[in-house]
């Protein structure tokens, strides 16, 4: 016999008789079925698919449990839990306070993290000028005093030296030496201390074919240097005036070192010319003995004809510069001093580089410097000249030939031989 039946499950669309409170198959509840029509047989009863639920948020899960004295269909175990429930969306206004808040927040972040950066460029900022601020002191110490303060003078041991030496046709005079922490007028020494050599200096050297006119052209970087304890050689830091005299002019000049105020005055010397020059050393204590750098002079009388011309070597001397020149390493200046009468009715013309020469062991120097006249006039009686030669600084025996190549008038030439100790 065909069981009738009225309703279906809502979950598993499985046929149920209206009187069942529970289905057979899924053990779903069927009480808030409403009725359908009455089908004969399951098998043609039209499949019914659960609608499409949207995905929201899942409520908790409740499992149906049949009333007592429903019985179980065989074979088919537990009830099955039923269909998850699902809520349907949230209308937009009751996520407006939830999005308002999150809002809030959002703008809260960004003010935070405003405040942070503006704070932390402000604390940036002031640790950069401080910085630069301790940076320019520090500049401002080690290059000198600023414009609104006044440097203070340390204490100054002053030691008296007053010694004399010629250097390219300058007569310097070290005056005294003087040591401090560091001079006021000066911030170009080192923090270790400064020694200051005071010196006069004046471009009148005698027997000099420049005759104080010609400029020397040194300045005090590489011919004047100091040579500490131990053999090291430094350099001045600065000076008072930046170059010697010129023009028979003398001043008075000032040179700084950088020396620690431990070593003591006696025990440096002053090197004076440059590493190609013939360089002079001067102890840096009174009294000190400069004899080897002062010129060698002789006096001689020897009178030669040469020509209608006599020549008379009246002085010879050896020394270390002419004409506003250092000998070179190993060189010395021989600067003759002559006088030159024409008692002939003839005016006599020439060029004395023509007709001049030094005879040093086998070779004949050709002149460096002179001053004679070019023409000796008829009847002059004493016309007076220099010339210098530069000679290996051992030479001790020379001789001043004028060459008889018809030049000044003479078809001969003449010798005056003499020597330097």
């Amino acid at each position: 016999m065909t069981q009738s039946f009225t309703r279906r499950c809502p979950r598993c669309a499985t046929p149920a008789p209206s009187e069942q409170l529970y289905c057979q198959r899924c053990g779903g509840s069927l009480e808030a079925v409403a009725s359908t029509p009455t089908v004969r047989s399951r098998e043609f009863a039209p499949p019914q698919t659960a609608p499409a639920s949207p995905t929201f948020y899942n409520a908790p899960t409740q499992v149906a449990t049949p009333p007592v004295g429903v019985p179980r269909i065989s074979g088919q175990g537990e009830p099955k839990q039923p269909a998850t429930a699902y809520s349907p969306t949230l209308p937009a206004a009751a996520l407006l306070p939830q999005q308002q808040q999150v809002g809030r927040r959002l703008k809260r972040g960004i003010w935070g993290l405003g405040i942070a950066a503006l704070i932390l460029v402000l604390v940036l900022g002031t640790a950069g000028y401080f910085l630069l601020h301790l940076l320019g002191s520090r500049s401002a110490n080690a290059g000198g005093s600023t414009p609104d303060a006044t440097p203070t003078q340390s204490s100054i041991i002053t030691t008296s030296l007053n010694e004399t030496i010629t250097y390219s046709s300058v007569i310097i005079t070290l005056v005294s030496a003087q040591q401090a922490s560091r001079f006021a007028d000066d911030a170009s020494t080192s923090s270790v201390g400064a020694l200051r050599l005071n010196i006069h200096e004046n471009q009148a050297a005698p027997l000099d074919t420049g005759g104080g006119t010609t400029d020397p052209y040194y300045g005090y970087g590489k011919p004047f240097n100091l040579v500490l304890p131990g053999g090291k050689v430094i350099a001045p830091d600065s000076s008072k005036i930046v170059s010697g005299p010129t023009g028979k002019a003398s001043q008075d000049n000032w040179l700084d070192f950088s020396v620690p105020t431990e070593v003591k005055v006696n025990q440096l010397t002053l090197r004076i010319g440059d590493t190609n020059q013939a360089q002079m050393d001067v102890p840096l204590t009174a009294n000190a003995d400069l004899s080897a750098y002062q010129p060698k002079v002789v006096q001689l009388t020897t009178r030669v004809p040469y020509g209608n011309t006599f020549w008379t070597l009246t002085t010879a001397s050896k020394q270390w510069g002419d004409g506003g020149q250092q000998a070179g390493k190993g060189q010395r200046f021989i600067v003759l001093a002559l006088t030159v009468e024409n008692p002939s009715s003839s005016d006599v013309n020439a060029f004395p580089p023509d007709y001049l020469r030094l005879q040093v062991g086998g070779n004949q120097v050709a002149e460096a410097n002179d001053n004679l006249p070019t023409g000796f006039a008829a009847g002059t009686t004493s016309s007076k000249g220099l010339v210098a030669f530069l000679v290996p600084q051992e030479s001790t025996s020379f001789s001043l030939v004028l060459l008889g190549n018809g030049t000044a008038g003479a078809s001969s030439q003449a010798t005056i031989p003499f020597t330097i100790p």
